[in-house]
């Protein structure tokens, strides 16, 4: 018995740790944002992010599901009035859930970060103490104020939770090596693939983004976001393409994905990402060419894709 559990313990943690997990969160993500089933999607992400701070001890795959956190909230369910201003999040069943969910993972993020001091891997550093001050900015945000609002001190909580707190779990449970690169980027691939198919469905579902004057970006919006939270997350996506389209012996189908992306990243119609797109794309390029496998293959790509 000892030695089946001891098994599946091995079995269940090369699961959390594959570098291909995220592909799967990719698919659950998509299948929730189509059906409005954001809860179906956040208990996944908290039962993976939950297993993953108990049972790993190189927390990589984590950074892999934070995206997904971001791309959540679905279309359907979106309480922005850009997408119709739902009332889902407003109502007492859900907002429990997501508490109780919330509870949970920063219990279990405390839990690790308590285990970093008891095993005496816990090292402060200058942005470790950096990151305090600014949390405390946080905290005190609007305090002096004739009309403070007790909100001011939720919202400074959750940004010193995202600076701080993060920071801190991740800084010493961290294994650095190529492969650690390798599983950041195939992260960033798996969060592209949902990118580029909520964008392709956007345009080809929405009426009115065709206009006689051209595409109408107002149009292009999602549950989690705008045109510019869409543009910005492409242009991050970028880089890891081009970064695996280097590494790999094949890789350069990858460098056709690039290229869709830079191009996905542009049919946004966020300004921001077709400026950054405009610098990112030729010095990924440059590199690819210069440090990347297949360069032949490559150069007939990019060639290609320059002509074009």
């Amino acid at each position: 018995m000892h030695k089946s559990a001891t098994k599946g313990l091995f079995i269940f943690k090369k699961i959390l740790s594959s570098k291909y997990l995220p592909f799967l969160t990719a698919a659950v993500s998509l299948i929730c944002y189509f059906n409005g089933l954001d809860l179906v999607g956040m208990y996944f992400l908290a039962a993976v992010g939950i297993a993953m701070l108990i049972a790993l001890d190189d927390l990589t795959p984590l950074i892999c599901q934070f995206p997904f956190l971001y791309l959540s909230i679905s279309r359907k369910n979106s309480p922005s009035y850009t997408v119709g201003g739902s009332d889902y999040y407003f109502q007492t069943a859900v907002i429990v859930q997501c508490a109780v969910l919330a509870a949970l993972f920063i219990a279990a993020m405390i839990y690790r970060i308590v285990m970093l001091g008891v095993r005496r891997k816990f090292k402060p550093t200058p942005v470790f103490f950096g990151l305090c001050v600014l949390s405390v900015t946080f905290l005190l945000n609007g305090v002096a104020v004739k009309d403070y609002d007790p909100m001011n001190l939720a919202y400074g909580a959750v940004m010193a939770f995202f600076f701080l707190g993060i920071f801190t779990l991740l800084k010493d449970n961290l294994n650095i090596n190529k492969e650690t690169f390798t599983a950041i980027a195939l992260g960033f691939m798996a969060v592209s693939i949902v990118l580029v198919t909520e964008l392709i469905v956007t345009y080809f579902t929405t009426e009115g983004v065709f206009t006689e004057n051209g595409i109408d970006r107002n149009k292009l919006m999602y549950g989690w976001g705008v045109h510019n939270s869409m543009g910005m997350m492409l242009v991050l996506c970028v880089p890891s393409a081009f970064y695996l389209a280097g590494k790999y012996r094949f890789g350069f189908p990858l460098t056709v994905w690039g290229l869709v992306l830079s191009v996905a990243a542009v049919m946004s119609m966020s300004r921001q990402a077709i400026l950054g797109v405009a610098v990112i794309l030729p010095i990924c390029a440059i590199i690819l060419l210069v440090k990347g496998k297949n360069r032949i293959a490559n150069t007939l790509i990019l060639g290609f894709a320059l002509i074009c």
